[in-house]
């Protein structure tokens, strides 16, 4: 640290933290949420790298084969990366913002060289698994490619539907198979419909807002019910592996399992021309379970007191360095999801040409005299690291991701076929430059414009001045899809 940093703890354990300057601050602000929630932070950016086998072993190589063709890391990577090009460019926000995560990181390796070198106690997640205390080998440093690691975790955890798609098509076909065609021969007309009924494309009521309802997104392992556990005697292989290759991502940590079937999120926001005191009331509920330790971390971060600009309180998720949710002493902001659709499926038909797999490939938004184009598919090696249960030492698993350029990762492939999909979160992105932005803002119209480079998850925001004002914006980098 550069200058002294008081912090205070309240009578429920939560940290106050006072600082003369930024860089200070979120060191102090680094090294308490490691301190709190060390062992959630390292399971989450394992996972969201696919690095979960390097500490728990076997166990943990379907996750990380999931997490590795999702994409998650590259996508973190290439989000620092472009951070990183924007600042050495002279993007004084973007060096801010590198500067911050670094701050933050080295906080965290305060407490991890604490860990190691046996000043503090390791948690005991550490040493039931490796049998005695960790090294800093055992214990990787912080980077704050973690720290975006974990934020992508958390938008693909919010917006990632493919599943949803794969459960609906699989669902589609048996019941084709089981009732066949409309209009086919020998199909009872009553029956015609079934599928329709059952899976509806247009809204029961024509209104402009949601309707009340109960419904919300389910969980990727908790599969419908609606079927009564009949399934079709030929299932459709293609589907049925990519359906298996998401939820082995999430089977390893139950922590992720935090929507329970039948949840949605809420939030409301009052002017003050409305309430007595003439000031605005703000609700915010994000529904997101109660699991131990919860998914939120609370803490309050100051450098006003000092002369700075930055007094704010609130949540976030522990690892992730800001404010998620909360307020300073001029605004309040609060987000929920939207359910907006981000994650389109691919069934792409695969060629062979040189030993090489490419794809087939009409542009629906190119020009259609061109016809259909042979695209290469990407190769990229991502061998697994795994701890061995016994010797503890680490061995390699060879691993491939396949990836379709203009889609994305292919999940599953097989009889000339293969199953990808593109969510708007791969890739750099550009929400955690909307975060810093709210702790300065100081009127709803500077919050609004603070959404400029927000793009995943899809979330529905709130905010709340001092004034009274209040304002409303639905954020999502939308995908632009054909008619067809």
């Amino acid at each position: 640290m550069r200058e002294p940093v008081e912090v205070i703890l309240d009578e429920l354990g939560i940290a106050h933290v006072f600082a003369r300057n930024e860089w200070d601050l979120r060191v102090a602000e680094g090294y308490f949420h490691a301190r709190d929630r060390f062992v959630q932070m390292d399971l989450y950016r394992r996972t969201a790298r696919g690095r979960l086998a390097e500490l728990v072993g076997p166990d943990g190589i379907d996750s990380d084969a999931a997490m590795r063709t999702f994409g998650l890391g590259r996508a973190a990577e290439a989000t620092v990366a472009e951070i990183a090009s924007r600042a050495a460019g002279g993007d004084g926000e973007a060096a801010d913002l590198l500067a911050s995560m670094e701050a933050f990181a080295a906080g965290v390796n305060a407490y991890i060289a604490e860990i190691t070198t046996g000043r503090v106690p390791p948690p005991a997640l550490y040493t039931a698994l490796l049998g005695r205390n960790p090294t800093s080998e055992e214990i990787p440093s912080w980077e704050p490619v973690d720290s975006f690691a974990i934020g992508k975790l958390e938008s693909f955890d919010q917006s990632f539907s493919a599943y949803y798609d794969l459960i609906g098509e699989d669902h589609r076909e048996k019941m084709l198979a089981t009732f066949g065609e409309p209009g086919a021969p020998g199909v009872v007309p009553g029956r015609e419909g079934f599928f329709w009924d059952m899976f509806r494309l247009e809204p029961a009521v024509e209104v402009s807002i949601l309707p009340p309802a109960g419904g919300g997104r389910r969980h990727p392992l908790r599969k419908s019910s609606a079927l009564g556990g009949k399934r079709s005697p030929t299932p459709d292989p293609l589907i049925e592996a990519a359906i298996e290759r998401i939820e082995q991502a999430f089977r390893p940590l139950p922590l992720l399992d935090r929507t329970p079937l039948g949840s949605g999120s809420n939030n409301w926001v009052v002017s003050g021309r409305h309430t007595a005191s003439g000031f605005p009331i703000l609700a915010n509920d994000t529904h997101m379970g109660l699991p131990v330790p919860t998914i939120f971390y609370q803490i309050h971060l100051n450098t006003a007191a000092q002369g700075g600009e930055l007094d704010m309180a609130g949540v976030t998720i522990p690892g992730v360095p800001g404010i998620l949710i909360g307020h300073t002493a001029y605004l309040a902001w609060g987000i929920t999801n939207a359910l907006v659709d981000v994650t389109d499926v691919y069934r792409e038909r695969v060629v062979e040409r040189d030993g090489e797999m490419a794809v087939l490939f009409d542009d629906p938004f190119d020009d259609p005299d061109e016809g259909t184009k042979e695209v290469p598919v990407r190769v990229i090696d991502r061998p697994i690291r795994v701890r061995d249960p016994e010797t503890k030492e680490l061995f390699e698993v060879p691993f491939t991701v396949k990836e379709v350029p203009h889609h994305g990762p292919i999940l599953s492939e097989g009889g000339g076929e293969a199953i990808s999909f593109r969510w708007s979160g791969l890739g750099a992105t550009g929400e955690s430059f909307t975060f810093p932005r709210l702790h300065r803002a100081r009127t709803v119209e500077e919050a609004r414009e603070a959404m400029r480079p927000y793009d995943v998850p899809p979330f529905s925001f709130v905010f709340a001045d001092i004034e009274g004002r209040i304002a409303y914006s639905g954020q999502a980098y939308l995908p632009i899809r054909s008619e067809a």
